[in-house]
């Protein structure tokens, strides 16, 4: 059935004998039919409508970390044409902050809350001694238990498909909010498009954890399940964090079967992953595992699905998709059912305007296909002027289609930069091979170094598949080093012991980024935690923001004071050979030298390292291969190594 107005979903949704399972715990789920949530909603809406006399266009920030609450408010909205707009609750100030800048972009909003979320904004804002502030969104409050009965039901209001349905918000690069207003229309569209590319039915039944402020956790896991009129289960996120075992065993006891969640899930879930856990469960039913919203690992995707493998999961049920909340949410997806597709390809032809060299060596970047654009959905891969680039060449992905919103409320720079001729420029770097999609980074994440492109993602997943740090607990960024005047890559490594502790993980990280990729890295930082979005994206730009404000000067610092007063040598007298070898190390490798000292933890990149081949190669002519300074990363390894090969030649 074709939908003009998102309201028809519920309405229609009403006269199903379906609805939606809330997971609250192992043995506790708590079953809602779509015709109680229609009856919720307008119950609510009767309220906003007769006692807070409420007209057409409010804007009403939803700030509940409770799906059922969630659900109600956001329905009575949508149903009497006020304006939701999604935000995620939280303690920390990244969050707190995010609410008060969302609160002063809208115009006059009001703020659906509860009164313990309500408390934790208050003692922010008093820390912070924003008494102004506070008095004002106390005002603008409607707190969610103070709502009590003695009023009607409301009347839903008649609406027109381009207009608003909700705003949502994401965090821009600059970490001001960006406002993706979204229409009925949008939103229509590309929910009729997932629902044909995935093969859906009303006899499909899906789970979600996602937040319902993330477009994947509303569209794709409420409101997609809910056009068709299928049931669906939904679990808080934190209650995922918490219990992630969970995820699986109720897909298998509600024979769910299509699920799904970005990369850092999958992850999360297989650190806590038993076999007992999941004794007795059949996964056979779950034809759909969504993986999108962030960049997607091949690796993880394959360990996830043979981890699995013996409870019945379908092989070919892994499920990677492309989208961004400016799209609704979906871009392009696979056709279901096919083998996980991925290319590995030779990092130094991964750049903008580069076509692709592809290569079988264990050191490729493997990257994901993540299938074709979805109905109502045109893609186009186009160089810096705008042009369309060759088959596998690089360049930046611009979108347009029924499903893209039209612009950022209230900002028309942001959306004049963005929107041009129609076509959206999501900000990412992409090429089509053999007619899908490959993403391959964010054209503002990209850190350039001596003329080379660096994607961040690519520096944390190798340092993820070495064992160095898991993906999530490390981020890369480009910073300006003042003294050279240069970008630079810093490494930012979750890490809560005392500083000297942290230098053997330093020296590791740098360890492997030499070895495996050729970069050489002096600016490898702790952190307590990594800053991410509510779904998990790392932001980068809070990390660079911090380094250039000099949050971390003193501590690089220390680092930098407790490397160069480490012991420097041997007490050992030193062969010639050793001598000579130190010799020509110092005089490419910056940092203070022995003969015990890992190269490739001094961050020796590949080109001083061919400087140095190069000039022992003069001295012993022939005697070393680069591939021996892999095997033989010290120079008394390697000294040793030259006189065994020099006494064989004798």
């Amino acid at each position: 059935m074709a939908y003009t107005l998102l309201t028809e979903l519920l309405e229609q949704s009403a006269q199903s004998e379906n609805g939606i399972t809330h997971v609250l715990g192992e043995n506790k789920d708590k079953h809602i039919s779509y015709k109680e949530l229609h009856t919720r909603a307008l119950s609510l809406l009767g309220y906003f409508q007769e006692v807070r006399r409420l007209e057409v266009g409010q804007e009403i920030i939803l700030l509940v970390n409770h799906n059922e609450r969630f659900l109600d408010a956001f329905w009575a909205c949508v149903l009497g044409g006020l304006v939701p707009v999604p935000l995620a609750t939280g303690i920390s100030d990244s969050h707190h902050e995010k609410i008060i800048k969302v609160f002063q972009k809208l115009k006059s909003p009001l703020i659906y809350r509860s009164r313990d979320e309500m408390a934790r904004f208050n003692d922010y804002l008093d820390k912070t001694e924003n008494q102004e502030l506070k008095d004002k969104t106390a005002e603008r409050s409607i707190i969610v238990e103070d709502i009590i009965g003695g009023f009607g039901m409301g009347t839903p209001v008649k609406r027109e498909a381009d207009d608003l349905a909700f705003i949502q918000f994401s965090s821009g690069s600059t970490g001001l909010p960006k406002g993706v207003m979204l229409s009925h229309q949008n939103l229509l569209c590309n929910i009729a498009a997932i629902t044909k590319a995935s093969h859906f039915t009303p006899d499909d039944r899906t789970m979600g954890w996602m937040p319902l402020t993330h477009d994947l956790g509303l569209i794709g896991f409420h409101l997609v399940p809910l056009a068709s009129a299928a049931h669906q289960l939904l679990m808080s996120t934190e209650l995922f964090v918490r219990r992630p075992m969970l995820w699986m065993q109720k897909c298998a006891q509600h024979s769910i079967t299509i699920t799904g969640s970005p990369n850092f899930g999958y992850k999360h879930f297989l650190k806590y992953f038993t076999a007992e856990a999941l004794q007795g469960n059949s996964l056979h039913q779950l034809r759909l595992i969504l993986n999108g919203a962030e960049p997607i690992s091949a690796p993880l995707c394959r360990s996830f699905m043979s981890q699995l493998a013996g409870y019945g999961l379908p092989e070919n049920s892994m499920f990677p998709v492309y989208g961004l909340a400016e799209a609704s949410l979906a871009v392009t997806f696979p056709v279901p059912g096919s083998p996980l597709a991925t290319v590995r390809v030779d990092r130094n032809s991964v750049g903008i305007g580069s076509t692709i060299s592809f290569t079988e060596s264990d050191n490729a970047l493997e990257l994901v296909k993540v299938g074709q654009p979805v109905d109502n959905c045109e893609i186009a891969i186009v160089d810096a002027q705008s042009q369309a680039v060759a088959k596998s060449t690089i360049g930046k992905l611009k979108i347009r289609g029924g499903n893209v919103t039209t612009g950022y409320y209230d900002d028309p720079e942001t959306t004049g930069k963005t929107i041009q001729n129609e076509w959206l420029d999501t900000g990412d770097l992409g090429f089509i091979h053999e007619g899908s999609l490959v993403i391959a980074g964010r054209s503002k994440d990209v850190i350039f170094l001596n003329g080379q492109n660096l994607y961040p993602h690519d520096i944390e997943s190798l340092l993820d598949q070495t064992g160095t740090m898991e993906i999530g607990k490390v981020a890369v960024t480009g910073v300006i080093d003042n003294q050279k005047m240069t970008e630079e890559p810093a490494v930012f490594a979750t890490f809560k012991g005392k500083t000297e502790e942290f230098i053997p993980l330093y020296k590791t990280i740098r360890g492997h980024l030499s070895a495996y990729m050729g970069l050489e890295v002096d600016k490898i930082l702790p952190v307590i935690a990594i800053p991410k979005t509510t779904s998990g994206k790392i932001q980068r730009f809070i990390l660079a923001d911090q380094y250039h404000r000099g949050d971390y000067a003193e501590i690089e610092q220390a680092i930098n004071q407790m490397l160069q007063g480490q012991e420097n040598g041997s007490s050992e007298a030193l062969d010639q050979i050793e001598i000579t070898l130190l010799d020509i190390c110092k005089e490419f490798i910056s940092e203070q030298i022995s003969t015990t000292d890992n190269l490739f933890e001094l961050g020796t990149s590949s080109l001083v390292l061919t400087q140095i081949h190069d000039r022992i190669d003069t001295i012993w002519p022939n005697q070393l291969e680069l591939t021996d300074y892999f095997d033989y990363p010290t120079i008394a390894e390697l000294a040793q190594y030259l006189k065994e090969k020099r006494i064989q030649s004798v």
